[in-house]
């Protein structure tokens, strides 16, 4: 689920073992290899990680762009007062 339209990253657990230490890491998907990242056709989990990364931006543009607006109102604001 999506609060205040922040995209979310799909949680899936990928057991993940190295020097007889275990963790669970979510968001290996997000992995891509050299391979994938330099591929002229993309596969599908190319695809996912570069749709939630745009919507990530996205988002972050949309929030810096809100912020610049209100810091132009609220100084404006302030002259006129």
């Amino acid at each position: 689920m999506k609060k205040d339209n922040n995209p979310i990253a799909n949680k899936i657990p990928t057991k993940l073992e190295k020097h007889g230490d275990v963790r669970i890491d979510n968001y290996h998907w997000m992995r891509l290899s050299d391979e994938q990242k330099n591929a002229d056709n993309l596969d599908e989990q190319t695809k996912e990680v570069i749709n939630y990364l745009n919507e990530e931006n996205t988002d972050i543009t949309t929030r810096k762009d809100m912020k610049k607006a209100w810091n132009i109102r609220y100084t404006a604001g302030k002259k006129i007062a």
